[in-house]
């Protein structure tokens, strides 16, 4: 692998695995029990990564112990679950290169989701609602009649219309919304595309940087991401607002040949945050984040194509791991993020269909 997730993060070693190393005999048996901080509940890690990453980068508990003698961790990754009462989901996580080539580079529509229900459940209230509402995001996000940017904001207009019911106690009008938006979509999406066309809170240019400016502010997980995220920065802004929006039509042309891997970036933002807002009710933050999202890696694969002329599918595995590595990885990033689209103006409903909005505009 590439980018191995065997370094640089704490690997945690449940308490039964924990019990299976110290019963190891033999050099390897030792060898696991120096690796292991028994107290921590965690490997220790040297300079180059796990104690237990071979030359050519493959894992030795898994060649001599077997992958069910492997922590819970690394037994999972890169897949991750999700439990909301009685339904359990699971998905990939783009923070895996691997992962993130199969999601982004699958030309179907959504058959790279793992999986969309662990358990077979009835669901019902308001997690029923908004399954839903994800299917009808789903929906938006794979009508290829219309821009990328226009479907991420219908989404985002979806979720705006049922945050207003939320937070009003009108829970029962959700169904109604998604079947509107479903029923109505070309009537919809062309009111959405006359109001992307609408100037808002000055230029994208601005609006675009300060959301970049957002990400300067949070943990670093891994080394490799502030450093990608200053050198864009600089490569993006440097030559001032009239140098950036003359450079970016030539940018849009090479940009709509990866449509379908954005469009599997925001289906699988959607797929894993949607239904957190069965916890705390608060849906547009998680729409307005998978959008966010998709705007700084669109950002990204500006200033990367202003760098070298080009920018592949392959650039764009590369930016979308990094960013999912640094912000999903982080409870911390993710909690920042999700507040920061809450009452901030450069992030409303309309400032966001104005960023979406220069396809529109050309």
């Amino acid at each position: 692998c590439e980018d191995t997730c065997c370094k640089s993060w704490a690997v945690a070693v449940d308490p039964k695995i924990q019990r299976v190393y110290r019963r190891v005999k033999g050099n390897f048996g030792k060898k696991l029990r120096q690796a292991v901080d028994f107290k921590q509940g965690c490997f220790r890690m040297s300079e180059k990564g796990c104690f237990f990453l071979d030359t050519e980068g493959l894992c030795e508990i898994y060649q001599k112990l077997g992958a069910e003698r492997m922590p819970k961790t690394c037994q999972r990754y890169p897949r991750h679950m999700e439990d909301y009462g009685q339904l359990r989901e699971y998905m990939l996580m783009l923070s895996c290169p691997e992962a993130a080539r199969i999601i982004l580079g699958n030309p179907k529509e959504d058959r790279f989701i793992l999986l969309r229900k662990g358990k077979s459940v009835k669901t019902d209230g308001l997690l029923a609602d908004l399954i839903k509402a994800r299917e009808t995001a789903f929906f938006l996000l794979k009508d290829r009649n219309h821009s990328l940017e226009s479907r991420a904001a219908a989404v985002l207009s979806l979720a705006h219309d049922i945050q207003n019911r939320l937070n009003v106690g009108r829970k029962e009008e959700i169904p109604e919304i998604s079947l509107r938006y479903t029923n109505g979509k070309e009537l919809l999406f062309e009111k959405i595309e006359k109001s992307m066309r609408k100037e808002y809170l000055g230029s994208r240019y601005a609006a675009r940087k300060a959301c970049m400016e957002m990400l300067k502010g949070l943990e670093t997980v891994i080394p490799k991401w502030p450093v990608l995220l200053t050198r864009s920065m600089e490569i993006l802004y440097r030559d001032g607002r009239e140098a950036y929006l003359n450079r970016r039509p030539a940018f849009l042309k090479c940009f709509q040949e990866l449509a379908v891997p954005g469009e599997h970036f925001l289906i699988s933002f959607v797929y894993t945050y949607f239904l957190g807002s069965i916890y705390d009710e608060k849906l547009w933050n998680k729409a307005a984040f998978c959008v966010f999202s998709y705007l700084t890696v669109k950002e990204l694969c500006f200033a990367r194509w202003l760098e070298t002329g080009s920018v592949s599918p392959q650039d764009m595995v590369e930016i979308v791991h990094l960013y999912s590595r640094e912000i999903e990885h982080s409870d911390r990033n993710l909690t920042t993020l999700e507040n920061m689209m809450e009452g901030h103006k450069i992030l409303a409903l309309e400032s966001m269909f104005y960023m979406l909005g220069e396809e529109i505009s050309q």
